[in-house]
């Protein structure tokens, strides 16, 4: 879940990513239709995803991996 903390919007290509990395340090990407999947089947809402985030407002997103 993401809550701005500012009283701007935070803009789509502000949003924090998070990344899956294992003990040696590879990094792996996450499988966009995996998740495009499991938001569907969750009821997960991505509708934000590419516009900005207004202050007071959740956003609950997921990545498969």
């Amino acid at each position: 879940m993401l809550i701005t903390l500012d009283n701007k919007p935070l803009n789509a290509f502000s949003i924090p990513s998070i990344n899956l990395a294992d003990e040696n340090g590879t990094k792996y990407d996450t499988d966009i239709d995996a998740t495009s999947n499991y938001a569907v089947e969750t009821n997960i809402d991505d509708s934000k995803i590419a516009s900005d985030l207004n202050p007071g407002i959740k956003v609950i997103d997921v990545d498969v991996f």
